[in-house]
């Protein structure tokens, strides 16, 4: 359906983001549904908004490339925390992960927000009933 409305609206749709975006999607164990976009370029970009004060996308460039968007607003403050960029899909997976990248508490921030805005918690699972 996207691929027919991007190509209706003059997009050349980009197979290869797509590709990437459906192995990234089965990498992630308990995924959130997201809202996906076709952008301009023809790239998917998926995109999980968490109660207004988290926001995480991801856009599908192909190659397992990933340009990303993260923020969030920190707990009892007007502040908001934003980290932006691009990647491949093994440096996207350590910021899910929230593994040491240099900025370790911001890796666990990230490694928070993916956790809210992406993962579902399903009971059993870090020990919920």
């Amino acid at each position: 359906m996207l691929k027919g409305d991007a190509e209706d609206e003059g997009i050349v749709f980009n197979d290869t983001s797509e590709q990437d975006f459906w192995e990234f999607m089965r990498s992630i164990p308990y995924t959130l549904k997201a809202d996906i976009v076709v952008t301009d370029s023809g790239n998917l970009r998926a995109v999980w908004r968490g109660d207004g004060v988290k926001h995480v996308g991801l856009q599908f460039l192909g190659g397992r490339w990933i340009e990303y968007v993260m923020w969030k607003r920190l707990t009892g403050s007007m502040n908001i925390w934003t980290k932006a960029g691009r990647d491949t899909f093994e440096g996207v997976k350590e910021l899910i992960r929230g593994l040491p990248d240099g900025e370790s508490s911001q890796a666990a921030l990230v490694g928070d927000l993916i956790a809210d805005c992406v993962s579902a918690t399903y009971p059993g699972q870090n020990g919920n009933p």
